[in-house]
């Protein structure tokens, strides 16, 4: 399923053109959904691949997470610095869209119970919790800040 909208008509063409191309026949294609059918659609899935390659704080990857979706993404620096050594994140180098789709069907076949693990590791359920309130998120960044003020800088004053 592809879910949302593309940034313009052309890369949408494109998509589906290249779809026709190779013969995929099993795309269904939804655009923007309303909250609660996507929130339906997302905690039926086992996979959500993010192939941004700019962000600054993925809402869409936090909330696929929370619904218990694996996710693979782009190796990009928003997606490194808060979700790297995640295990139900696996980042790819970014374009390598071959090395995604074939982390994605690795998600896809695996044992429930390895899919399982991974969301009950402990390092990830902190994860959730902290980041389960705007508050939360807030009063790390200013902990992360108020460590930064305190390192020696040479570009800063």
């Amino acid at each position: 399923m592809v879910i949302g909208r593309f940034d313009n008509i052309v890369e949408k063409r494109i998509f589906f053109r290249i779809c026709e191309e190779k013969k995929i026949k099993n795309i269904e294609y939804l655009g923007w959904l309303p909250r609660e059918k996507l929130i339906e659609v997302v905690s039926r899935s086992k996979v959500l691949i993010y192939p941004s390659h700019s962000d600054a704080f993925s809402l869409v990857v936090l909330e696929a997470l929370f619904l218990g979706c694996s996710v693979v993404a782009y190796d990009i620096p928003a997606i490194r610095s808060v979700y790297k050594g995640l295990k139900p994140v696996k980042i790819m180098k970014e374009y390598d869209y071959k090395a995604m789709a074939e982390e994605a069907i690795k998600i896809l076949k695996r044992d429930v119970s390895k899919h399982e693990e991974e969301h009950l590791d402990d390092n990830f359920m902190n994860f959730l919790k902290m980041h389960s309130s705007w508050r939360n998120v807030a009063k790390a960044d200013i902990e992360a800040i108020r460590e930064m003020m305190n390192y020696p800088s040479r570009t800063c004053c």
